[in-house]
């Protein structure tokens, strides 16, 4: 189960699914990027070393940019 605790972002994607990025705790602790389908089913998650990420975009190429901002990267 995913909950969410600070959505900073959120894109209905071509596909009809959602593309949410959870920023997480305070501390930007748990924080995520999933994608949801429109019954509320995660088909895909990115949550690795992530630190307060800010947005998400998927790309033409079905690759999903992510902005982690206390880590001052991009995946």
């Amino acid at each position: 189960m995913h909950i969410l605790e600070f959505p900073c972002d959120v894109t209905r994607l071509d596909n009809g699914n959602t593309l949410i990025t959870d920023a997480g705790d305070r501390e930007g602790n748990r924080s995520k990027v999933i994608e949801v389908t429109r019954s509320g089913e995660v088909v895909w998650c990115y949550d690795q070393e992530l630190k307060f990420a800010h947005s998400a975009k998927r790309l033409d190429n079905g690759n999903t940019l992510i902005a982690d901002t206390t880590n001052n990267r991009v995946i």
